[in-house]
C-alpha cells in the first residue's frame, strides 16, 4: 500500500528511511521514508535467502537510515533502501528501467563514437570481434544487451579498451577546435 502520489524525485529523501514496525497480523513492515512515502511491505518478499529465521518484531533502522536491519539467528541482516523501494514502489522500479534504458543508449552511441573515431566499418569490427555485422548494428542502435564478454570482444576488436568505452563523449563546439592559419604570404 503506498500512500504517496506526488511526482517523483529521487533525492537522499527518497532514500532515507523515517518509520518502521512490524505488523505480525499482516505479516508485513509499515514502513516510511522522509519524502514522505509510505508502504506496507510482505516480509516473505525483503528476503533473498530463503529459510533465514530473523526477528522481524525486532526490525530498526540501521544508523545511516538507509537500511532495515533484523536479527537473526545468522547475525544482523540488513535490507538496503533500495531493496525495499523494488519490491513495493512501481514509481521506482520505472525509475531504474528508464536509468538502465539510457545507459544503453550511451554506451550503443559510444560504441559507435569508437567506431568511427577509428575509421573502422561495422563488417570489420564484426569479423574482428567473431560476430555478425548485425550484431555490432544491434549494438550501436541499442537494440541488443550484450553479455559482457561480447561487449570486451568488440570493443578490443576497434583497438579500445572498456575505459575508452566508459568515456562519454560532449559535442566539439567551434570554440574548442583548433584553428588552422592561412599561410603566410
Amino acid at each position: 500500500m503506498k500512500t504517496s502520489n506526488r511526482a517523483k524525485t529521487w533525492n537522499r529523501a527518497a532514500m532515507l528511511l523515517r518509520n518502521c514496525r512490524y505488523l505480525a497480523d499482516q505479516q508485513t513492515l509499515d514502513v516510511s521514508f522522509r519524502n514522505g512515502d509510505r508502504f506496507q511491505v510482505p516480509v516473505e518478499s525483503l528476503l533473498r535467502e530463503p529459510g533465514t529465521s530473523v526477528r522481524w518484531d525486532r526490525v530498526r533502522i540501521g544508523e545511516t537510515q538507509d537500511v532495515l536491519e533484523v536479527p537473526g539467528t545468522n547475525g544482523v541482516t540488513e535490507i538496503p533502501w533500495d531493496r525495499i523501494r523494488c519490491v513495493v514502489d512501481a514509481d521506482f522500479r520505472r525509475h531504474l528501467a528508464n536509468q538502465a534504458a539510457q545507459a544503453a543508449r550511451q554506451v550503443a552511441q559510444r560504441l559507435r563514437e569508437l567506431r568511427h573515431e577509428r575509421g573502422l566499418t561495422q563488417e570489420t569490427v564484426a569479423q574482428s570481434a567473431g560476430v555478425d555485422r548485425v550484431t555490432i548494428s544491434r549494438l550501436e542502435n541499442g537494440r541488443l544487451q550484450p553479455t559482457f564478454e561480447t561487449l570486451a570482444r568488440v570493443v578490443a576488436a576497434m583497438g579500445a579498451n572498456l575505459q575508452d568505452l566508459a568515456q562519454i563523449s560532449t559535442p566539439k563546439s567551434d570554440a574548442g577546435r583548433r584553428r588552422r592559419l592561412a599561410p603566410a604570404r
